[in-house]
């Protein structure tokens, strides 16, 4: 599987992924997802993807099957000397075949081909299996926490919730 930049026709299609993988019980079907703990179908929209995208920044990186449909994305941007990586979406039914491990190794790549420090990521605490996955990957743990502030349109929380900040040397 071939991992590329998305281009602006790509936001519909990553819109729907995203919120397959985070959300809904669509998300259900794989083996990582924020549903138990956040009311709502939405993780994002058309509009708040343009805004990324529009970041001179940023940019997305896209996984596509041999149809050229997207099984995979996740949103990068350039802050100070590190690299953020946030909204890893993998098809709910294709979660747990390497794309995932994929998008992440090309972020880092990325990253290193921009000669930036870390890779940072922020995961919802609750989210222990995912935790462990970026660890796998040489993720770790800081001890820094941040409140879990989005806006209501994508999500209310069921339960008290934060995002941890994982880091990974690049």
């Amino acid at each position: 599987m071939k991992v590329s930049r998305a281009i602006l026709s790509d936001l519909p299609n990553i819109c729907i992924l995203a919120n397959n993988a985070y959300r809904g019980e669509e998300a259900k079907k794989g083996w990582t997802f924020e549903s138990d703990f956040i009311e709502g179908d939405k993780r994002t929209d058309e509009n708040d993807l343009f805004l990324l995208f529009s970041n001179d920044k940023a940019v997305f990186l896209i996984t596509k099957n041999d149809k050229e449909v997207i099984t995979g994305s996740v949103y990068l941007e350039v802050k100070n000397e590190n690299l953020y990586m946030g909204m890893l979406s993998v098809e709910p039914t294709l979660q747990g075949n390497g794309i995932g491990k994929l998008l992440v190794s090309s972020a880092i790549q990325y990253g290193q081909s921009l000669g930036l420090e870390k890779i940072q990521i922020q995961v919802v605490h609750l989210r222990q299996e995912l935790i462990l996955w970026y660890e796998k990957l040489g993720f770790i743990t800081s001890d820094k926490i941040m409140p879990f502030e989005v806006p209501l349109a994508f999500g209310k929380p069921k339960v008290p919730l934060h995002f941890i900040e994982m880091n990974r040397t690049l």
